[in-house]
């Protein structure tokens, strides 16, 4: 039997005495302890008071303890010390006449107010106690309920950092299957510039030098647009100081803002003054060739780099467009060849 069980068994055992279920006043106007089964129960208030702190406090086992704690408590609240004049006809026969001194009378009744005062003492304790039971109760269940919220805290932070981690080396996967990939479409890209390299057909599709003017139609331009004489060979120098114009990285005839997002954006500067002094003096189809030409250098990574091109759309061709082009080619061969083997026959 625990503490906090023996706090209980005294608070009912109170609420019995008060009840009436339990009796500590004899006929005769005595008092007598009703857990005692001993002859001598000729208890006045004080002596029968004393009689319970004692064993409340004694060595006895706790059921007797706590009997005699919850009848001190009784006597101590809800009786308390009376004089003989305050009891009822029924609870009470005046003792026999006895002879005694002031001071005799005088000890007696110190003694027995301080035998009162004692069991409130003990009865104010015990309801300390009892107070105190029920705040460690309340205490330790709410150490309880935090332990537990962090216990599941910490399996939740827990299977959190697996999932992390699975997705980490799920991303590392794939980036590792993307770089593959891009290293792979690379080479085939390679490839195909090796193939155009060696071949000579031209379409839509083809090699592109970056940043590089279409010498031709630059040339034809330039010739059209100057006065009789040397026009060719001006125009192919022309031609090389533009194509050097468009390489300087000094030169940056651009306009950066931003779009509905924030995020910069790129357009030619129309008001440049080396621009405007190219369209003034070479014409539109010219000045639209340079910046063609200088607009690729800033798209792309390497100026003077071959890349496959289509060159109806002036810009860089996708694999799709290529393998595309490269299937369409053998198929006009070949329709070309059925034709003369038809006209043959």
């Amino acid at each position: 039997m625990g503490e906090e069980d023996i706090s209980e068994m005294k608070e009912m055992l109170y609420k019995g005495f008060k009840a009436g279920n339990e009796k500590v006043k004899a006929s005769d106007g005595k008092f007598a302890c009703p857990y005692c089964a001993c002859k001598d129960q000729d208890y006045d208030y004080v002596s029968l008071l004393q009689h319970a702190i004692r064993v409340s406090e004694g060595s006895l086992s706790l059921h007797q303890r706590a009997r005699h704690s919850a009848m001190a408590t009784y006597l101590a609240i809800d009786i308390s010390y009376q004089s003989p004049e305050k009891y009822s006809d029924d609870e009470w026969v005046p003792p026999k006449p006895t002879k005694r001194s002031r001071t005799q009378v005088t000890k007696k009744n110190n003694s027995k107010g301080k035998a009162a005062a004692h069991a409130k003492d003990v009865a104010r304790a015990e309801q300390s106690e009892k107070e105190a039971a029920e705040l460690k109760k309340k205490l330790d269940e709410t150490t309880a309920k935090t332990a537990r919220r962090q216990q599941r805290a910490k399996e939740t932070r827990a299977k959190l950092e697996r999932k992390m981690d699975e997705t980490r080396e799920e991303m590392n996967v794939l980036i590792t299957k993307e770089r593959a990939s891009n290293d792979e479409l690379q080479g085939v890209r390679k490839e195909l510039i090796k193939g155009f390299r060696e071949s000579s057909s031209r379409g839509h599709i083809g090699l592109k030098t970056i940043g590089e003017l279409d010498h031709d139609a630059f040339i034809n331009h330039l010739v059209m647009r100057m006065p009789p004489g040397d026009n060719v060979i001006r125009g192919v120098e022309l031609c090389t100081e533009w194509e050097e114009k468009i390489k300087d990285v000094h030169w940056h005839p651009f306009n950066i803002s931003e779009d509905a997002n924030g995020k910069p954006q790129r357009s030619i500067n129309e008001e440049d003054r080396v621009l405007v002094s190219l369209k003034e003096e070479f014409g539109e189809e010219i000045h639209d060739m340079v910046v063609d030409a200088v607009t690729e250098i800033h798209d792309h990574t390497f100026s003077g780099s071959c890349e496959l091109w289509n060159f109806q759309d002036k810009r860089k061709a996708s694999l799709v467009e290529v393998v595309h082009s490269l299937f369409k080619l053998p198929a006009a061969k070949r329709t070309s060849k059925q034709r003369k083997q038809t006209k043959g026959a």
